[in-house]
Parts: C-alpha cells; sequence; structure tokens
C-alpha cells in the first residue's frame, strides 16, 4: 500500500519538472552552470507558486560535489532525492521557519552553524522560510552574514512579501521572482499525473481537472491534495456517476475549501441584494469570531477579482482566480460605471471592516454583520423598479 501523497510524490526533482516558472527556472540554471552561487538567493512569490521546491533544487545542486551536478549517483544526491520527496533529510540542508524562529538567537544559531564545513555536499545550505517574519533587530544583526558568508555556506530566503523585507537585505540577495501558476499548467500537471496514477480509466476527464484546478486557484500543491480526495471519496463510497459531479461535496467536506464556498455563496448574497442569503452563508461558513477575519480577507480578495473582471478581464492581475467567480450569481444587467462605482464601496466597506478587526473594537462577527447590511444597502440600488401601472391601462 503506497502512503505517500501525490502532492509529495509528484514534488519536482528537477527544474523542468516545476510548474509555470520557466523565466525564473532559466535564469537560476544559468546562475548554478555559471558556478557563481550567490551568497544569498531571495525567492518571492504568492503561496504555493514553488518557491521552497525551487530552494531544495537549487540546494540538491549545490551540494553535489560532481562536475555534472545534481549527478543522481553519490551519497549527497540520493539523500537529497529522499528529502525532495518529504522521507527524509540531508546533513548539509537545514530550513528554518522564520514565522517560530525569528529573533536574534535565531540569526546567532545561523552564524554558528555556518561555521562548519559541510558533511557530505559542496556546501551547507541554509533555507529561511517566510523570510519576511524575521524581525528588523534580527535582520540587522544578519547583514554581514547574508553578505560575507563562509565559503562553504550559502542562504535561501522564501518570502511571500519581500516588500517587508528590508532594503538593506534586498540589497545584498541575487533576487528571482516567482509568478502564479496559471490555469492552463495547473491541469498540464493534473492531466500527467491522473495518466501516471491511472485515473483515466477511472473516469477522471479534462474538465473535472481543470474545475479542480479552478477551485485552487491555480495551486499545484493544493490542486494535487483536491484531486486525491475526490478519488479517494470515489473509492470508498463506491460511487459511480461522474466525478465531476462529486466535486463539490468533497469541497464542503473539506475545511480548506469550505470558506471559499462561502464567500462564494456570501457575495452571491451581497451582489443580488438579498439579506437572508448571505446573513445565512455567515450563519454555516463560522463557527466562531476567529473565523471572521480570515473570511473578510478572501471577501476583499474576491470583490477585487469581481472589480477587475468589470472593468475588463484583461486588467486581472491574476487570472487564475476567475475560476472562483463562477459559482458566484451576478446581477443582470449591464456592468456600467456605476456599478463598477457602486462595487468600489462595497469593497471600501469591507477594507474598513478589516481595520475595525484589527484593532479590536468590537466584536469581528459584529463588524460582519454590519458590513453586510452597509454592502447591501448599496447594490439593493441595482434592482430594476417596477414601472407603476395606471388604472385603465
Amino acid at each position: 500500500m503506497n502512503t505517500t501523497s501525490l502532492a509529495n510524490k509528484y514534488r519536482p526533482t528537477n527544474f523542468d519538472e516545476l510548474v509555470g516558472q520557466k523565466f525564473a527556472v532559466k535564469s537560476i540554471k544559468g546562475m548554478l552552470e555559471s558556478g557563481n552561487i550567490a551568497a544569498t538567493t531571495l525567492l518571492s512569490g504568492p503561496s504555493s507558486s514553488g518557491k521552497t521546491s525551487l530552494a531544495r533544487l537549487i540546494a540538491r545542486f549545490a551540494v553535489c560535489k560532481e562536475d555534472n551536478a545534481p549527478c543522481e549517483e553519490c551519497t549527497s544526491c540520493k539523500l537529497m532525492l529522499r528529502m525532495l520527496h518529504g522521507k527524509g533529510k540531508h546533513p548539509d540542508v537545514a530550513e528554518i521557519d522564520a514565522a517560530s524562529s525569528r529573533g536574534i538567537d535565531m540569526i546567532r544559531s545561523l552564524k554558528g552553524e555556518s561555521r562548519f564545513k559541510p558533511s557530505r555536499g559542496k556546501f551547507r545550505i541554509f533555507i529561511l522560510d517566510e523570510a519576511h517574519q524575521v524581525t528588523a533587530q534580527a535582520f540587522q544583526a544578519a547583514l554581514k552574514l547574508f553578505e560575507e558568508p563562509s565559503s562553504k555556506s550559502r542562504f535561501i530566503l522564501c518570502t511571500t512579501n519581500p516588500e517587508k523585507i528590508a532594503n538593506t537585505i534586498l540589497g545584498r540577495c541575487q533576487h528571482f521572482k516567482l509568478r502564479h501558476v496559471t490555469l492552463e499548467d495547473c491541469v498540464e500537471l493534473l492531466a500527467r499525473v491522473s495518466k501516471a496514477e491511472k485515473f483515466r480509466k477511472r473516469g477522471v476527464k479534462t474538465s473535472l481537472l481543470r474545475k479542480i484546478a479552478e477551485a485552487v486557484q491555480g495551486r499545484p500543491r493544493d490542486a494535487l491534495m483536491l484531486l486525491e480526495q475526490v478519488m479517494n471519496y470515489a473509492l470508498v463510497s463506491e460511487y459511480k456517476g461522474k466525478l465531476s459531479k462529486l466535486l463539490p461535496k468533497v469541497l464542503e467536506q473539506s475545511a480548506s475549501y469550505a470558506s471559499h464556498i462561502a464567500v462564494q455563496k456570501y457575495l452571491t448574497g451581497i451582489l443580488s441584494g438579498r439579506y437572508e442569503l448571505s446573513l445565512l452563508a455567515v450563519q454555516k461558513g463560522l463557527y466562531d469570531d476567529e473565523q471572521v477575519g480570515p473570511f473578510i480577507a478572501l471577501t476583499i480578495s474576491t470583490l477585487q477579482q469581481i472589480l477587475y473582471t468589470w472593468i475588463g478581464p484583461e486588467t486581472l492581475p491574476d487570472r487564475n482566480k476567475v475560476g472562483l467567480l463562477h459559482n458566484i450569481t451576478f446581477p443582470d444587467g449591464q456592468k456600467n460605471v456605476q456599478k463598477i462605482q457602486d462595487l468600489a464601496k462595497v469593497l471600501d466597506i469591507f477594507l474598513a471592516a478589516q481595520e475595525r478587526i484589527k484593532s479590536y473594537l468590537t466584536t469581528p462577527r459584529g463588524i460582519l454583520d454590519v458590513s453586510t447590511v452597509q454592502a447591501i444597502a448599496v447594490t439593493s440600488q441595482w434592482k430594476p423598479k417596477k414601472k407603476k401601472v395606471r388604472k385603465g391601462d
């Protein structure tokens, strides 16, 4: 019995397998093949764009002692392959979560560790995930370390928010920017995995793969996890119908995607001016006040996508998220300038709500309820007015 998840089983083991990052990969391969591995490399990009995977691939290249790195034959390469699949660690590759270790003590530890020579590989590699979480004082202490590490140590910083990293650090890094993975690239990955796992014989079609990619906004790791959930659910329940009809059931039962469905129903109520539909979506989708903040953040993100879509699809900064909009019922009629302006007002209402929640002036749920009423007060004006019929007509 294979207990390895699809997300781990199909983690990229070489640069060609990394999904949707051709430009960044080309630049990094050029850096590595030149033999000049940057003292500190910064990988920035949206969530699930492949930053950690790319950092491990750089590490795989860097720890191999052979000229044709990675040779895949030496002990160091074999250890890295196991690490890439989530089955072990490499003694010369350390991964630090800056969200939990973010202070000066962590930097002191890095300074001490980086002095030691590698035990198996050519370099010691330190991968610092969520690097923007490191405190300003800790970054100040790391300036010399990142600029001039020991000859056998290299640092790789990964972050979703490079703007939160001090310019003094950015100036000492070789910066590579990763982009959102497109829906097409995500669907292509799912198709390749489905073929390898023989899912096609079990009824998986391209239409299902596209719906999965849309549901997770093109995030490869999440897409593989969702595909696995659908296939496991179908197997356990002995489901014989179309797998595309099974997807909504899996999404509703998954805590990871329940919030997305709740926001879709919530915004359908907002845009159609129906208080009961929006409040019912909140009631079913939220269990405590701690969920209100993320719910409003997702509402804001989705409203931004709607606004861009109404202005013109070509203005979308991330076309992957359009898939989320397919399940939102929009009001009838032309998306005219007035409606676009009104939608901007609705967006502003939720942005203000987000700030009020951060100030802890009142209960988050109360803020959300008030914002709902304020938003629908704007969108209710979109309903077509009934013409008065005169008597005798």
